[in-house]
C-alpha cells in the first residue's frame, strides 16, 4: 500500500483537472509522516504526534496554499529528528527517511508552491 497524492484544480467539467502528480510513496513510512505532524488543522506539536489528526490524508481537499506551512514545518521536524526515526526504518528496505524527504514531501511541498490555489488530492 501507498500513498498516492497530487494537484488539481476545477476547469468546469465533471471532474477536476490533475495538474501535477501523483507523487507516491509507502504507507511503511506513516509513522514518519505522522511525527512530522502533517495537517492543515489544528495540529501544531514539537514531538511525536498523537493527536490522531496528523496523517497525510488531513491535506485532501486543502489549497496547495493552505498545506505550504504544515508541509514546510513537517519537513522540518522530520529532519531535525531523522536519526530517531531512520531507527525505525522498514527492515524490508521499502521506505526511507531520506527517500521520503526527497522523492515525495519535498516535490510536494514544491508542488504546492507552483500552484497555491490547486487543490490537494490524496489516495
Amino acid at each position: 500500500m501507498s500513498y498516492d497524492v497530487g494537484l488539481q484544480i476545477d476547469v468546469g467539467g465533471e471532474v477536476p483537472f490533475s495538474i501535477s502528480g501523483p507523487l507516491n510513496y509507502t504507507y511503511n513510512m506513516s509513522y514518519a509522516i505522522r511525527h512530522g505532524c502533517i495537517t492543515v488543522y489544528a495540529c501544531t506539536c514539537e514531538a511525536a504526534c498523537t493527536c490522531g489528526a496528523a496523517h497525510l490524508f488531513c491535506l485532501a481537499g486543502a489549497t496547495a496554499g493552505d498545506a505550504i506551512e504544515p508541509l514546510t514545518r513537517a519537513i522540518e521536524i522530520i529532519k531535525r529528528d531523522a536519526v530517531a526515526l531512520r531507527a525505525r526504518e522498514p527492515t524490508n528496505g521499502w521506505g526511507s527517511v531520506d527517500g521520503l524527504l526527497r522523492h515525495f514531501l519535498e516535490p510536494l511541498l514544491a508542488m504546492c508552491r507552483e500552484a497555491p490555489k490547486a487543490t490537494i488530492w490524496c489516495r
